[in-house]
């Protein structure tokens, strides 16, 4: 082989070797770019899970769950209450991807799925879930965080309002607990707790000749988060009049509303037929936001439900007709802001079926009254011959507005 042919056969094996150097280096980059790729858009699919996830929580928390619709029968919710049974859905499309979160029939937990570009064709998929019930705010009879009381002759139990009507068919049993976060509960003579009382660290419970069927504890902790008014009601524009009167037959439908006062006066009926949420800001009435004066008539229909945000005080007159035709408590729930004293007055001789909840202010119920539920204040008292009939459908409520806060958060 002569010299030139040398030369030739030396560049071909150089040409050969970076053409191969060149191939590998391609390979890597292409290799890495649809690593890269992948990483990106299973981070896009994760945001978008995260998305729907801080979506439905608004829904449960701020916006009563209407923009939501049964997972099975695809009819919008009118409340996440009335949402049929099953789970409750929410999807959206959106340029950055697609998400699917579920809310669970109790409003308990949230699990939302992400999808980059889409949930049809190639994608990546992320599901992430939390937990949204409440801080057990309805877990007693009655419960405070200073101190309760219950008068001479009173009676606590309880029943499960998705049964039927309070001792209908066997309907009643003994989980009528009371308690509080601090240090006193008075139990007045001839009364008779069916269940457990509960006290704080160093509490005492004063019983006389009292019976509690359960047992004496002093381990109470419970966790009672503040009042928050949802944001979509805090903006809603005040109903015309401001403040409401109600002297003849007035009907509220499905809707949210904002006054500065409601009453119902003597010989007026208001009537709540359908999902409804109120907010009462008590700017017009002396603090005073939310009264049924005596021989006035306050009603849930059938199909009704009220959520009820109240700042100023709340007067039920001895003499005022509170008829729940439901008897189940977790379709009457207030919310009190209220700081002051006396914030929340229930009169004498009434039946009433609710869930209150008033953690800043005294929860007092008068003589000879029923109410069939829970209630939670800072002081708690029960007027004599009274009766706490605990709903212990309750303790599954988070719905609509709880305040409890979301948790116990993990990727699925």
């Amino acid at each position: 082989m002569n010299k030139n042919g040398a030369v030739l056969l030396i560049v071909l094996m150089v040409v050969v070797v970076v053409a191969t150097l060149g191939a590998i280096i391609t390979s890597g980059s292409l290799l890495e770019s649809r690593s890269s790729t992948r990483l990106a858009n299973n981070t896009r699919a994760f945001w978008m899970a995260e998305a729907g996830l801080q979506r439905a929580v608004w829904e449960v928390k701020q916006n009563g769950c209407k923009g939501m619709k049964n997972q099975e029968t695809g009819f919008m919710c009118s409340s996440c209450i009335d949402c049929g049974t099953g789970n409750k859905l929410i999807f959206r499309s959106l340029p950055a991807g697609e998400y699917e979160a579920t809310v669970d029939e109790n409003n308990t937990t949230v699990i939302s799925g992400g999808y980059f570009p889409a949930q049809q064709g190639p994608h990546m998929y992320r599901v992430v879930k939390v937990d949204i019930s409440g801080a057990a705010l309805f877990g007693y009879g009655a419960f405070s965080r200073e101190g309760l009381s219950l008068g001479n002759g009173v009676q606590t139990d309880s029943y499960d309002s998705q049964r039927g009507g309070y001792n209908v068919g066997g309907n009643k049993a003994q989980h009528g607990d009371i308690g509080t976060n601090g240090l006193s509960v008075r139990i007045g003579n001839n009364s008779t707790v069916g269940g457990n009382v509960n006290t704080g660290a160093g509490g005492t419970v004063s019983s006389g000749n009292a019976t509690i069927t359960g047992t004496s504890t002093s381990t109470a902790r419970l966790s009672i988060p503040p009042v928050i008014v949802p944001r979509s009601l805090v903006a809603l524009d005040y109903q015309s009049p401001h403040a409401l009167s109600v002297s003849g037959n007035t009907a509220l439908t499905a809707g949210d509303y904002k006054y500065s006062s409601l009453s119902v006066v003597s010989g007026g009926t208001l009537s709540i037929d359908g999902a409804v949420r109120i907010y009462l800001t008590g700017a017009d009435a002396a603090q005073t936001a939310f009264s049924i004066e005596n021989n006035a008539t306050f009603v849930i229909g059938s199909l009704g439900s009220l959520t009820l945000y109240s700042d100023g005080k709340i007067d039920i007159k001895a003499n005022a007709d509170i008829n729940n035709k439901t008897e189940d408590a977790s379709r009457l729930v207030i919310y009190s802001t209220f700081t002051g004293a006396g914030g929340v007055v229930l009169g004498s001789h009434k039946d009433v079926h609710a869930a209150i909840y008033a953690p800043n202010t005294e929860i007092a119920v008068g003589e000879n009254a029923n109410v069939f539920g829970s209630m939670l204040g800072r002081t708690v008292s029960v007027g004599d011959g009274s009766a706490v009939h605990y709903d212990t459908n309750l303790k599954n409520y988070s719905g609509a507005d709880s305040v409890g806060a979301a948790h116990n958060w993990q990727e699925i």
